[in-house]
């Protein structure tokens, strides 16, 4: 049976998930992150954390595809059953991940933002994130998306509790129902754009 716990963590504001990564490292996590959140926990606060970028590769097109990776994802959504599978060349190597933790990047748009600063906005989108998330809920694994669910992760990271693929279940519905709501705005978002 494996022992090992590994999470992921993915931040926008790096400072606010500092509290969630010292409180995994306490209880024998070992961390990865992107490769920002990594060099600021790193740097930072001195934590050790693995760049996720030494098992899926460097971020691609000036970090516009970072996490999207068959390895990670593959990782993310597997079940006991795919051990085969997970044995194989293409998997091997990557390590389980038990926690995610993803802070989806805010969308900026302003009519007076200048045509160079609206494409900036337009590519900053976070695709990966909400994939993220999404593998991340329908793979059972613990997934943070806000503050709130941050709130709980906590409280509950202390002791073995019950019910715990019950509250995997509803931490799903939560990182589903954010990624919903992002995409919602993302849409508004795109809509400004076509009434331009």
């Amino acid at each position: 049976m494996r022992n090992q716990k590994n999470a992921l963590l993915s931040a926008f504001n790096k400072a606010e998930v500092v509290p969630l990564a010292i409180a995994l490292i306490q209880r024998g996590y070992v961390l990865y992150a992107t490769e920002g959140t990594a060099k600021y926990l790193r740097q930072k606060h001195g934590l050790a954390v693995t760049n996720i970028a030494t098992h899926i590769g460097k971020p691609l097109l000036k970090h516009r595809v970072v996490t999207l990776s068959r390895r990670l994802h593959a990782r993310l959504r597997s079940t006991p059953e795919d051990l085969p599978e997970l044995n194989s060349p293409e998997l091997s190597g990557m390590p389980h991940i038990d926690l995610v933790y993803v802070e989806l990047t805010p969308l900026t748009y302003r009519e007076d933002m200048t045509a160079s600063e609206k494409r900036r906005a337009w590519l900053s989108v976070d695709v990966g994130g909400r994939a993220l998330l999404s593998s991340a809920a329908n793979g059972e694994r613990v997934v943070i998306c806000s503050p709130f669910t941050l709130r709980l992760v906590m409280k509950r990271l202390p002791k073995k509790t019950e019910n715990e693929s019950h509250f995997k279940i509803w931490l799903a519905i939560e990182a589903e129902d954010e990624v919903a709501q992002y995409s919602r705005k993302v849409a508004n978002f795109y809509r400004r754009f076509a009434d331009e």
